[in-house]
C-alpha cells in the first residue's frame, strides 16, 4: 500500500460504527495502522471518530470522495463538537509518516476482509441448508460480492480521476431531449431521464402508471395523453402488491386500451416482474439484469422503497440512486413510484431527498371523492393539472381521463346532445310554442336534474341561437325549423 493512496470510507454510517472492530479483528491491519504511529487508544478518540464521520457524510451527500481539504472546509462552516479546525491539525500531527487518507484505506481494507469472511460463512450455511434454493443462493452470493467489490475495488476510489472530461462550455450546442409522452400537448418524461410518481398510500399512483401504459400500447386511447413514439420493450417491476391485485390493474389497463383482458403482456411489449416476495438483493439484482440483458427503453419501478433495506440510510439510498443514474446515462428511462410522508407531503426519507434531486419530472397523485387528480412539477414545461377516474367502478372498469382536451370534447358532446333533445321536444309539439316551465320539466326528466338551476342554464345557453322568446306569449320558440 502506497502512502500517497487516496481513499474513501464506505458510504454508510453503520459501516463507520464497525470500522474500529474491523481493524481490531485483523492482526495484519493492526500492524499496518500501528506502523503509521497510531496507538490503540487513538482508535477510540472522539475527534478521530469525528473525522471518519465527516468524511462519510461528505461522501454520501456528494456521491464522491471527500479529501482532507473537504473536511477542513466542512468544519469551517459546520462546527462539530470535539472536532474543530485546530483539532484536525492536531490529529494530523499524530500521523507524521502517513496522511489520514492512508489510515482510512487500511481501515477499509480490514473492513472488506471482515465482510468477506462474514459473507463466506453465509454462503457455507446457505449451501448446507437443503431447504435453500441453489439458484437463489447463487444470486445472493453475486449480490453480496458485488457490494463487497464496491468497497474493496481500487477503481472505485478517487485515484487518478480525469476531471477535465466533466468540463462543459455552454457555447456547445446540446440536443434537446426527446420526450416519451405529451400530456395536454406538453412534452414530458424525457428519454433517458428519471421520473418520480409520488402520493400518499392508496392515492392512485399505480393507476396513473396504468394510464401511461394503456396510452403507450394503444395510442389514441386518451386524447390528452399520447406517446410520441411506440415503445416495444417496457419493463415493469412491482415490489408491493399481491399478484391478484396486479392482475386486476393490468387487466383494467388492457380493457382501457381496447384489448382482450387475457392478452399476453409480452405481445404488447411489456415485461412484468412481481417481486413482492423477493429479497432486497434479488430486487436490486434485477436492475443490473435490466441494464445488461433486457435493455428496456423504459423501466417502471412500482415501489422503489422496497429496493433498499432502510430508506433513511444515506449510503443505501445514495447507492440505489447512483444505480438509477447509470441506467439513465445508458439511455434507459426510469419511472419510480415512492410514497409521501403522511405529515408533510414530502417523499419518504433520504431516498426521497436523493430522488427529488435527480428527477426531471415529478407527478403527484391524490385521491378525491370521485376521481384521482395529478399535479406535475418538472425541469421543463409545466403540465396543467388533470384528473382521471375508473369508469363503471369494479375490477373490470376502464380508465377515463379528464384533462382540458377531454373536458372540451365532453362539453361539445353534452351541447350536441342537449341541442338534439331540444329540437326533438319542439318537433313533438304541434303548436310550436312551449312554456318555459314545460321545457325545464322535460330537461329535468331527461337528465335527472332537480330544481331549476341546471335547466335554466341550459335554456340561457341556447337562447339567441337555437331557441328564442315569443314576445307575445312569453313562451319559447325554436329559432330554426325542427
Amino acid at each position: 500500500m502506497k502512502t500517497d493512496d487516496r481513499s474513501i470510507l464506505p458510504f454508510a454510517e453503520r459501516v463507520e460504527k464497525e470500522l474500529t472492530c474491523a481493524v481490531l479483528s485483523s492482526s495484519e491491519a493492526v500492524d499496518r495502522v500501528f506502523a503509521c504511529g497510531v496507538t490503540a487508544e487513538m482508535l477510540y478518540n472522539k475527534a478521530c471518530r469525528g473525522v471518519f464521520r465527516v468524511i462519510g457524510l461528505l461522501n454520501a451527500s456528494r456521491g464522491g470522495h471527500a479529501t482532507l481539504f473537504d473536511v477542513q472546509q466542512y468544519l469551517s462552516v459546520h462546527p462539530t463538537p470535539d472536532l474543530d479546525f485546530n483539532r484536525l491539525v492536531d490529529i494530523l500531527g499524530f500521523l507524521p509518516s502517513a496522511p489520514l487518507e492512508t489510515l482510512c484505506r487500511y481501515v477499509v481494507d480490514a473492513y472488506a476482509h471482515r465482510q468477506g469472511a462474514v459473507l463466506s460463512q453465509r454462503a457455507v450455511e446457505a449451501f448446507a441448508d437443503p431447504s435453500e434454493d441453489v439458484s437463489a443462493t447463487i444470486a445472493n452470493i453475486r449480490a453480496w460480492t458485488d457490494g463487497l467489490a464496491r468497497i474493496a475495488d481500487p477503481s472505485a476510489r478517487a485515484t487518478g480521476t480525469d476531471y477535465s472530461r466533466f468540463e462543459f462550455d455552454t457555447s456547445e450546442d446540446v440536443a434537446m431531449p426527446d420526450y416519451l409522452y405529451t400530456i395536454g400537448g406538453v412534452g414530458t418524461i424525457p428519454e433517458g431521464s428519471i421520473v418520480a410518481v409520488t402520493g400518499k398510500a392508496k392515492a392512485g399512483k399505480t393507476n396513473f402508471l396504468m394510464l401511461l401504459l394503456s396510452s403507450m400500447i394503444a395510442p389514441g386511447t386518451f386524447s390528452s395523453i399520447r406517446p410520441t413514439r411506440r415503445l416495444d420493450n417496457i419493463m415493469y417491476i412491482d415490489t408491493e402488491q399481491p399478484r391478484h391485485a396486479i392482475m386486476l390493474k393490468f387487466r383494467r389497463m388492457l380493457a382501457t386500451a381496447g384489448l382482450d383482458i387475457r392478452t399476453p403482456l409480452r405481445n404488447t411489449g411489456l415485461h412484468l416482474y412481481s417481486m413482492r416476495d423477493a429479497t432486497i438483493q434479488e430486487r436490486r439484482g434485477i436492475l443490473g439484469y435490466a441494464a445488461e440483458t433486457v435493455r428496456p427503453q423504459l423501466v417502471i419501478i412500482d415501489g422503489i422503497v422496497d429496493m433498499v433495506d432502510d430508506f433513511n440510510d444515506i449510503a443505501d439510498s445514495a447507492s440505489l440512486i447512483a444505480e438509477l443514474m447509470r441506467m439513465s446515462a445508458a439511455g434507459i428511462t426510469v419511472v419510480a413510484l415512492l410514497h409521501e410522508n403522511e405529515g408533510n407531503g414530502k417523499m419518504r426519507g433520504h431516498l426521497g431527498t436523493f430522488l427529488l434531486q435527480k428527477c426531471d419530472d415529478i407527478f403527484q397523485v391524490a385521491k378525491g371523492n370521485r376521481c384521482f387528480t395529478v399535479k406535475h412539477v418538472g425541469r421543463n414545461s409545466e403540465i396543467a393539472d388533470f384528473s382521471f377516474a375508473i369508469e363503471n367502478g369494479g375490477a373490470m372498469g376502464r380508465y377515463t381521463v379528464h384533462g382540458r382536451e377531454e373536458e372540451r370534447a365532453e362539453a361539445a358532446e353534452r351541447e350536441h346532445d342537449a341541442a338534439a333533445f331540444i329540437r326533438g321536444v319542439f318537433a313533438d309539439n304541434k303548436t310550436g310554442n312551449m312554456p318555459r316551465a314545460t321545457v325545464i320539466y322535460l330537461l329535468n326528466q331527461h337528465y335527472g336534474w332537480t330544481g331549476r338551476s341546471k335547466a335554466d342554464a341550459c335554456i340561457r345557453h341556447f337562447t339567441g341561437n337555437l331557441i328564442r322568446y315569443d314576445p307575445g306569449t312569453g313562451d319559447l320558440l325554436l329559432s330554426e325549423p325542427p
